[in-house]
């Protein structure tokens, strides 16, 4: 489980988190949704501790991420995969050398593991086949480097997949396709997903349950069909605005 309890975050004078409480529960896919700038992949970034809270709390099964020593923190990352914005590949590294830059520390030293064959499986999760292992970035495209960087997070078979805008910069064509291929992932390796993004459709094809970030705060939580129906003004002004959305 994860949890946030009254977490706040000021950069200088721009306040960006301003008492956010959320629990993620065990096998659940948590989307959190608002507009840009509005601090969702702040929050992201305090669950893996690259960035502590001004007050607050942040907990990865039980363990305080910004009070946790060394070993406590590389303990709590070792449960994280984190699919950033735009893949973040390493241009210099093979699809295998980046998949297998997504085990942990040393696994492949271990004899009794065959990271080649946990490569081609995270491949075929993200219906890649293995004549991609030897090309470099340059030579995928936008939605491939995208699925690369999927299974880089999957390969390790982590217990929390924490995705930053997974569909920015695709066509609606790719977006669709990438917003699948999360969705079969999640059944597939049973992780927690944590998924942040500002796109309206996205958030209700994938969410168990959906939360509001607005302003700092959480504005909203609920399920896709909660939020659709909610008269909550903050919600009906967000959801709104997309227009490629049909909501109650």
């Amino acid at each position: 489980m994860i949890e946030m309890i009254g977490v706040k975050k000021a950069f200088g004078d721009k306040v960006v988190l301003a008492g956010v409480d959320l629990r993620i529960a065990e096998g659940e896919c948590l989307v959190i949704m608002g507009p840009s700038g509005t601090g969702k992949s702040v929050l992201l970034k305090h669950i893996v501790g690259l960035l502590d809270p001004d007050e607050g709390d942040v907990r990865v099964d039980g363990t305080s991420v910004p009070t946790a020593n060394q070993k406590a923190i590389l303990e709590v990352r070792s449960k994280i995969a984190y699919v950033f914005q735009n893949s973040a590949l390493f241009d210099s590294l093979t699809v295998r050398g980046n998949l297998i830059m997504g085990l942990p520390e040393g696994h492949c030293r271990k004899p009794e593991v065959d990271c080649e064959a946990m490569a081609q499986k995270a491949l075929g999760h993200v219906n890649l086949g293995v004549d991609v292992l030897d090309l470099v970035p340059a030579e995928l495209s936008g939605g491939m480097q995208r699925r690369v960087g999927i299974a880089r997070a999957i390969i390790g078979e982590r217990r929390y997949i924490l995705y930053d805008e997974p569909t920015t910069g695709l066509d609606p064509v790719n977006a669709t396709r990438i917003n699948e291929l999360i969705a079969s992932v999640n059944r597939q390796v049973e992780a927690t997903s944590i998924i942040v993004t500002h796109d309206v459709p996205s958030a209700f094809y994938l969410a168990d349950r959906i939360v509001l970030l607005a302003d700092g705060l959480v504005q909203a939580e609920g399920t896709p069909d909660e939020l659709r129906t909610t008269t909550n003004p903050v919600v009906r002004e967000f959801l709104d605005s997309a227009p490629t959305m049909e909501v109650a």
